[in-house]
C-alpha cells in the first residue's frame, strides 16, 4: 500500500468523519431513505451513459494520435480505469490500469499516459468554463478586485519562494532529477500528442462534445438524486453549482472525490437554504451511484466478453 493511497484514504475518511460527527444522523438517514426505486433506473442509466461517453472520447483521442484499436478494447480498458479511479489512487490508479491493459496490444505507455493527461486537461477546462458560467448565473455583476496589500505581498513572496525552493530541491536530490527527466519525457509526448489532437479538428471537436455530454450526464444524475431525496433547491441552480463541486472533487487529494465532494456540498448548498444533512446525503449518493454505474458497466463488459468467447 503506497503512501499516496494512505494519504488520500486518510483525507477521505477524516473529512467524512468530521462531517458525520456534526451531522444529525436521524435526518441524514431520512434523506438517504427517500431514494425510491422509480428514480434508480434513470440515475444508473445516466451513470452508465457517462461511462460509455468517456470510453468513446478516449477511443477518439487514441485514434487522433495514431493508435488504432477495436472499440471493445478501449471500452474494457476505460471501464476498468474508472474502477481504478474509484478504488485505487484516483486518476493515477486508472491511468496505470489503462497502461497495463493496452500494453498487451502493443500500445506504448507514452501514448496512453499522454491521452489520459489530455483527457484530464480537457475535463478540467470544461468544468472551469461551466463553473465560471455558474458564478455569473448567480452573480452577474461579479468583479475580481485585489485590494489587500498583505495579499499582494504573500503572492509576490510565493512567486519567488516556491520556484527557488523547487530549484534548490531539484539541484540537491538525484532521485528528484531522475523523476523530473522521466516526467519531462512524458511532457514531450503530451505536447506532441496535443499538437496532433489540435490539428485534427474533427477529433478535437468530437472529444469536447463527448466531454460536455459526459459532464451533463453527471449533472443529470445529481439533479435526479436531488429530486429523489426532496432537495429544497431548484434543479437549474443545483446544475449551476455542481461543476464547481466536480472540479474540486477531481483534485488528487482523496479517493474518488469522497470527502472533498461532501465537504464542498455541505459548505455551498446551505447558502441556498439546503440543510447540511441533505447536502451530505446528496454527496454520498452521487459517489455511490457513480461507483455502482462503473461496476454495472464492468459486469456488462464481462458478460459481453464471455458471450463473444463462447461464440468463438
Amino acid at each position: 500500500m503506497s503512501l499516496k493511497f494512505l494519504f488520500r484514504l486518510l483525507i477521505s475518511v477524516g473529512v467524512l468523519a468530521a462531517i458525520l460527527v456534526r451531522a444529525d444522523m436521524g435526518a441524514l438517514g431520512s434523506y438517504l431513505g427517500k431514494v425510491s426505486g422509480s428514480y434508480v433506473p434513470g440515475i444508473l442509466g445516466l451513470g452508465i451513459g457517462q461511462v460509455l461517453l468517456t470510453s468513446m472520447r478516449w477511443h477518439l483521442m487514441l485514434r487522433a494520435v495514431g493508435v488504432r484499436l477495436p472499440r471493445r478494447v478501449t471500452l474494457e480498458a476505460n471501464v476498468l480505469s474508472i474502477l481504478g479511479n474509484s478504488l485505487l489512487v484516483n486518476v493515477v490508479g486508472g491511468m496505470m490500469v489503462r497502461v497495463g491493459m493496452l500494453r498487451v496490444h502493443g500500445v506504448p505507455s507514452g501514448k496512453v499516459v499522454s491521452t489520459s493527461l489530455l483527457e484530464r486537461l480537457q475535463v478540467a477546462a470544461v468544468l472551469l468554463v461551466m463553473t465560471i458560467g455558474g458564478v455569473f448565473w448567480f452573480h452577474a455583476d461579479l468583479r475580481l478586485a485585489v485590494s489587500s496589500d498583505d495579499f499582494r505581498r504573500i503572492a509576490a513572496l510565493a512567486l519567488v519562494a516556491v520556484p527557488l525552493a523547487a530549484l534548490v530541491f531539484y539541484g540537491t536530490n538525484e532521485v528528484i532529477r531522475q523523476q523530473f527527466r522521466r516526467v519531462a519525457d512524458y511532457l514531450r509526448n503530451v505536447v506532441h500528442d496535443l499538437r496532433a489532437m489540435v490539428l485534427d479538428y474533427r477529433s478535437l471537436a468530437g472529444a469536447l462534445g463527448y466531454t460536455v455530454a459526459s459532464q451533463l450526464c453527471i449533472i443529470g444524475m445529481a439533479v435526479l438524486i436531488g429530486r429523489a431525496i426532496g432537495l429544497p433547491m431548484s434543479p437549474v441552480d443545483l446544475a449551476m453549482v455542481l461543476p464547481l463541486v466536480a472540479l474540486l472533487s477531481s483534485l488528487p487529494v482523496s479517493l474518488s472525490g469522497f470527502g472533498v465532494r461532501e465537504f464542498s456540498l455541505v459548505l455551498i448548498l446551505p447558502m441556498f437554504g439546503v440543510p447540511g444533512e441533505a447536502a451530505l446525503a446528496l454527496g454520498l449518493l452521487i459517489g455511490l451511484f457513480a461507483l455502482s454505474s462503473a461496476l454495472l458497466s464492468q459486469l456488462a463488459v464481462s458478460l459481453l466478453r464471455s458471450a463473444r468467447d463462447g461464440a468463438g
